[in-house]
C-alpha cells in the first residue's frame, strides 16, 4: 500500500518520543506496520522492538498484516499490555495462572445474590469493572459510590480470598506486580535491556498505572505512540485524554505528529462528526479531511417509539438487501447500553432478519419478570408444566414447602400439577381452595390474547404482589420493574393466542443462540463502546435523546465530553451512511433530542454537505 504524505513522514520520523494523533479511519495500524519494517530495514534488530496493543485480536491481526508486507524470518514482538508483562513476570515467579472471566463472574453473581436476589448481567459486571478500578486506584466521584457500599466490599473481598486460596491472579495482578518490580531498577534492567524501542497502539486506552509503566521503561527508551483522544471512550477502565494532550509531560521532549486524512468515512460524516467533537476542550487541536469514496449521507429521523424505531430500521435493511443486494453484516445498529436492544431483536426476529453480537448479547426475555410471566402463560396451557408450575407456585407466596415440590419434581409420571398437590400434599382447605382458584384463572387466561393473559396474571392473579414485596426487600425501584412489565405487554400486543407469543419468545431465544456462531451473515448489534476501531457501510445509532446519549446517570451527566467522544466514535464507524434516530417517548416517558443533534447541524432528514 502506497503511503500518502502525512504517513510517510511519520514513518520515517527520528524523533526519540513521539506521539502520532490519528483522526478515524487515517491508516494508524498500516502507519505502525511500516514504521516497524522502517527501522527493521535500517538495521534495528527485531528483537529490541516491541509493539502493544489493546486486545489479541488487534495484536495478531497487525502480525500478520506485517509479515504479508514484509516477509521477514525474524519479527518483532506483538502483544496486548497483559501478554507483554506475563512474559517479563513469568521469568521473575515461574509459574503464573489467570483465573477465568466466567469464575470472576460466578463469585460476584453469588455474593450478589445472596444479599440482593435476582440481579442482572449488568450489575454484576458494572461490579467486575468497579473491583478493577478500585485495585488500579481510579477513585472518581461515581466510582468511590460504588467502592464504598458494603455489597461492593464483600464482593472485592470474596474475589479476592479465591484467588488467594487457588494461587490465581488476574490481569490487574500483573500490571501491579510489574509496576512493583519495575519499582527495582535493577530488575527493570534485567527484564527489559534487549529492548530498545516501543511501539503502543491505541494509546488513548492506556489507563494511569500502564501510564506509570511505560514511563518507567521509556527513561531510556524510545516510545512511538499512537492514538486519539477524541476516541478515549474508557473513563470506567481509568483511560484520560489528558494523557495524549499532555504527551510530553510524561515522556521527555515528546513531540506530536498528525495523521488527518481519513480514508473511511464520507465528506458528510467527517464534517457532522468534526462539529460535533469541536465543542469539547480536552483534546489536541487538529484538522482533519475526508478523502474516502463516497460522499457519506447523514440522516436524522425523528420516530414515535422505540418500536417505530426498530420497524424504520428493519424496512431499511430489508430494501436494501432485496434490491441492492447489499449483505446483512454491511449494516450496525449501535446503542449506549445493552438493554436497548430488545425492540430491534423482537423486530429482526419477526422479519427474519439475521443479527449478531460483538460484545455482551441482551435478550430481555431472561429477566425473571419476564421468564416468571412466560412460566405462568406455559402453565395455563400446560397443566403438566411441572417446571413451570414450580417455578411461579411461590410467586407470590403460597406457602408450599421445597419437600412438595422435590416431590413434583421426582414424580416419574406426567400428570395434572394441580390434582398431584391435592392428592399427595395433604393440604389444609384453604390453600386447596387457592391452589384450584389459580387453575381455575390460569383456565381463563388461557382463552385470552396473549397481552390481556398477560395483564390478568399480573394484575388478577396476583404476580405484582410479589414484584412489590421484591422491591422492597431489595430497595429498588417500582417503576424499573413495571418498565419490564410494560415492555413485555408491548412485545406482546401483536399475538392473539398465548401459543403464537411463546413460539415467538422460543424463536427469539433459538436466533440469540444463533447470534453466537461465528462468521455469520447478519446486521452487526453492539454498544458503541464494542465497535471501536471497526467500520460499516450503513451505520444506525439508537435512542439519541437527552439521558443517553449523552447518558445521565442518577440525574447528572457525570463526564459530558466522554459522552461526546462516545457519539463522534460512532458517527465516525459508518462509511456511507449514518442514521440517527431520536423517539418521541421512550419506555412511554416523553424524550428530549440530544444535544449533540444541534451541535452537529444534523438537519431532519437527508443532508448532503457540499
Amino acid at each position: 500500500m502506497k503511503l500518502d504524505d502525512y504517513q510517510e513522514s511519520i514513518v520515517k520520523d527520528q524523533s526519540k518520543n513521539m506521539l502520532i494523533v490519528a483522526s478515524p479511519g487515517s491508516g494508524k495500524t498500516t502507519v505502525i506496520i511500516n514504521r516497524v519494517g522502517y527501522m527493521i530495514r535500517n538495521g534495528i534488530k527485531p528483537s529490541s522492538i516491541v509493539i502493544i496493543t489493546f486486545t489479541k485480536a488487534a495484536a495478531e491481526n497487525m502480525k500478520k498484516r506485517y509479515v504479508e508486507l514484509f516477509h521477514q524470518r525474524n519479527i518483532p514482538f506483538f502483544g496486548t499490555f497483559h501478554s507483554f508483562f506475563y512474559r517479563i513476570l513469568l521469568k521473575e515467579y515461574h509459574s503464573i495462572e489467570i483465573i477465568d472471566g466466567y469464575v470472576t463472574f460466578q463469585i460476584v453473581k453469588n455474593v450478589m445474590s445472596k444479599s440482593l436476589g435476582m440481579v442482572g448481567e449488568d450489575r454484576i459486571q458494572e461490579i467486575i469493572n468497579a473491583i478493577s478500578l478500585y485495585k488500579n486506584h481510579c477513585s472518581s466521584e461515581e466510582n468511590l459510590k460504588i467502592f464504598n457500599s458494603s455489597i461492593f466490599m464483600r464482593c472485592y473481598n470474596a474475589y479476592e480470598s479465591y484467588k488467594k486460596d487457588k494461587k490465581l491472579v488476574d490481569f490487574d495482578d500483573l500490571q501491579l506486580r510489574i509496576y512493583k518490580l519495575f519499582q527495582d531498577e535493577k530488575k527493570l534492567e534485567l527484564y527489559t535491556s534487549y529492548i530498545d524501542y516501543l511501539l503502543i497502539d491505541e494509546f488513548q486506552d492506556c489507563d494511569e498505572l500502564q501510564l506509570k509503566i511505560l514511563e518507567l521503561l521509556c527513561r531510556n527508551k524510545s516510545i512511538f505512540a499512537v492514538g486519539d483522544e477524541d476516541q478515549c471512550i474508557y473513563s470506567f477502565r481509568g483511560a484520560k485524554p489528558e494523557y495524549m494532550v499532555n504527551f510530553s509531560e510524561h515522556f521527555k521532549d515528546g513531540v506530536k505528529r498528525y495523521l488527518i486524512n481519513n480514508y473511511r468515512s464520507g465528506q458528510n460524516i467527517v464534517s457532522i462528526s468534526r462539529n460535533v467533537i469541536e465543542n469539547n476542550k480536552m483534546r489536541n487541536k487538529k484538522e482533519f479531511s475526508a478523502k474516502g469514496l463516497y460522499t457519506g449521507n447523514v440522516v436524522f429521523r425523528i420516530c414515535s417509539d422505540e418500536r417505530e424505531q426498530a420497524q424504520l430500521i428493519s424496512d431499511f435493511i430489508v430494501k436494501n438487501h432485496e434490491t441492492n443486494n447489499q449483505k446483512y453484516s454491511d449494516n450496525a445498529i449501535l446503542y449506549r447500553t445493552n438493554k436497548e436492544c430488545s425492540d430491534i431483536i423482537d423486530c429482526f426476529v419477526r422479519k427474519k432478519i439475521p443479527f449478531n453480537f460483538i460484545d455482551s448479547e441482551y435478550n430481555a426475555y431472561n429477566n425473571f419478570i419476564c421468564q416468571d410471566i412466560i412460566s405462568y402463560l406455559k402453565l395455563s396451557n400446560d397443566f403438566t408444566d411441572e417446571v413451570s408450575f414450580c417455578k411461579i407456585i411461590n410467586r407470590p407466596n403460597r406457602y408450599v414447602s421445597k419437600v412438595i415440590i422435590e416431590k413434583l419434581i421426582n414424580n416419574p409420571l406426567k400428570k395434572d400439577c394441580f390434582d398431584f398437590m391435592a392428592d399427595t400434599a395433604h393440604l389444609p382447605f384453604f390453600q386447596y381452595k387457592e391452589f384450584y382458584d389459580l387453575k381455575h384463572a390460569l383456565l381463563k387466561a388461557s382463552h385470552m390474547s396473549a397481552l390481556k393473559a398477560i395483564d390478568y396474571i399480573v394484575n388478577n392473579i396476583g404476580y405484582i404482589k410479589f414484584i412489590e414485596r421484591y422491591v422492597i426487600k431489595n430497595k429498588l425501584e417500582m417503576r424499573d420493574q413495571l418498565e419490564v412489565i410494560k415492555e413485555f405487554k408491548d412485545n406482546a400486543k401483536e399475538y392473539k393466542s398465548i401459543k403464537d407469543f411463546i413460539a415467538h419468545v422460543e424463536a427469539v431465544n433459538c436466533e440469540m443462540k444463533n447470534s453466537k456462531r461465528r462468521n455469520r451473515e447478519g446486521v452487526l448489534l453492539s454498544s458503541i463502546h464494542g465497535v471501536k476501531g471497526m467500520e460499516f457501510m450503513n451505520v444506525f445509532i439508537i435512542n439519541c435523546i437527552e439521558g443517553n446519549i449523552p447518558y445521565d446517570k442518577e440525574g447528572k451527566y457525570s463526564n459530558i465530553e466522554e459522552e461526546r467522544r462516545l457519539f463522534y466514535v460512532a458517527l465516525t464507524r459508518a462509511i456511507n451512511s449514518a442514521a440517527v434516530f431520536c423517539p418521541r417517548t421512550i419506555k412511554s416517558r416523553a424524550a428530549r433530542i440530544s444535544r449533540f443533534i444541534d451541535e452537529g447541524k444534523i438537519k431532519n432528514g437527508s443532508q448532503q454537505v457540499t
